[in-house]
């Protein structure tokens, strides 16, 4: 089984992914990867735009690049994980830098360059952590 394999049965139509980067060519390639796997893709080019989408229509998962001109990454995801309510959006980070040691809590951190499979398990992994039952859902 491949990694998109595993990553086909979770990310459907109903999945919603923002893309956050300020390198166009970047949130392009990682759109189109995304919609391959049949996730719903909006972008955006700055923490600040980001930030209203997440509010306007928070997402399952969003991608993070920690270099954005204004607020940077490490503050959109303070602000996502503190102010929007997204509480079931899952963050993955994308960053030239090695993960701080004081970072917020995030789902996965993906270091550019990454390859297209690094992506789609990393997408895979939190999906599937999302739909895992908690034990007050039923699980273990």
């Amino acid at each position: 089984m491949t990694v998109a394999d595993a990553a086909a049965p979770s990310a459907t139509a109903t999945t919603t992914a923002l893309i956050v980067d300020d390198d166009p060519d970047l949130r392009e390639l990682l759109r189109l990867r995304m919609e391959r796997l049949g996730v719903s893709v909006a972008t955006a080019g700055s923490g600040e735009a980001a930030l209203d989408a997440v509010l306007a229509s928070p997402p399952d998962v969003v991608f993070v690049d920690i270099l954005l001109p204004g607020m940077d990454g490490w503050e959109l995801v303070r602000r996502i994980r503190g102010e929007t309510g997204a509480v079931g959006t899952a963050v993955i980070v994308t960053s030239v830098l090695d993960p701080p040691d004081d970072m917020p809590t995030i789902d996965a951190y993906l270091i550019k360059p990454f390859r297209s499979a690094d992506v789609v398990g990393a997408l895979a992994r939190v999906l599937a952590d999302r739909h895992t039952p908690s034990p007050q859902e039923g699980g273990d």
